[in-house]
């Protein structure tokens, strides 16, 4: 409380935020980064996070040339009055990987729909909830694209389910109408969402720690989108042509179907078990055509 309201648009501003990082301390001052602050209240002030390194983690505070009221300077860095407050450190962190990084929108009974993130650099991991954002267009901090995360044996390790959208509704529809997302009715220019050619969704995927599991209790701000996520529906096999062809192989076989992915791993196979052979050669023509060049057949 006490903050100086015109302080940040003083020039130069006079309201800094402080941060340790690079594993700095109040001992350690080259590790402290200054960033201007901006006061909202005579009881808050907004600041932008630095970049760290891997190592990076820091403490909230806040400065003015001239001390706010009820405060007591406790670090004099570079003239400046800081007050850090005991024991509130702020923890950064990233999300560095998440697998897999495509689904299906709908799933049936009893498939794993487990995605892994690793969310490195984030040193009291469990002492948050953890929640994950498929930010799918229509979505918001309520809705069933936020999911709480589950700790693995890892710290750094988080467990969120992906959503199934065959029960979720967004604007006023069912959400798996938005795929193929090509065909939707849906403008995904105006949203963070893309629409890929082979109509899936990529959409960003961010990641929050909250100190409670109310989800009523986040806002967007919470979340930080470091990567993004593709969702595709179900591909669906119709019929194929010619139903013959030369036992050395070189056919060129239609394949008809809807909601194909051009995906690198796309790949057409023969037989099942031991006698089980890849194409040598799979082409993705359309979301509803794929040719399969037919492989020799061993006598």
């Amino acid at each position: 409380e006490g903050f100086i309201d015109l302080a940040s648009t003083r020039s130069p501003p006079t309201c800094f935020c402080l941060f340790a990082v690079d594993g700095g301390s109040l001992a350690n001052a080259p590790a402290w980064q200054r960033e201007p602050c901006t006061v909202l209240s005579t009881s808050e002030v907004e600041c932008r996070t630095p970049a760290f390194s891997a190592q990076g983690y820091g403490y909230a505070a806040s400065t003015f040339r001239e001390p706010p009221r009820f405060f007591r300077p406790a670090l004099t860095l570079n003239n400046f009055h800081w007050h850090v407050p005991i024991n509130d450190e702020f923890n950064f962190f990233d999300v560095r990987i998440i697998s897999p990084t495509m689904s299906a929108a709908t799933f049936e009974v009893g498939q794993d729909r487990s995605l892994t993130v690793n969310t490195g650099n984030f040193r009291n991991p469990t002492e948050y909830t953890m929640f994950c954002w498929f930010k799918v267009p229509g979505s918001v901090v309520t809705s069933e694209f936020v999911v709480q995360g589950t700790v693995s044996g890892d710290p750094n390790i988080f467990i969120c389910i992906i959503p199934d959208w065959s029960s979720i509704n967004v604007f006023g529809a069912p959400a798996v109408n938005m795929l193929p997302c090509g065909s939707s009715s849906v403008n995904f220019a105006s949203t963070d969402a893309t629409c890929n050619l082979d109509g899936s969704l990529n959409v960003p995927f961010g990641v929050a720690f909250a100190p409670t599991s109310d989800r009523s209790l986040l806002t967007d701000q919470h979340f930080a989108f470091g990567k993004r996520f593709t969702f595709y529906a179900t591909p669906r096999f119709l019929d194929f042509l010619p139903k013959m062809g030369d036992q050395v192989g070189g056919t060129n076989i239609n394949i008809y179907g809807e909601n194909f992915l051009d995906l690198p791993n796309l790949r057409c196979k023969f037989s099942e078990g031991t006698q089980a052979t890849i194409a040598p050669d799979t082409i993705y023509k359309s979301s509803n055509l794929v040719v399969c060049v037919t492989p020799v057949v061993k006598q």
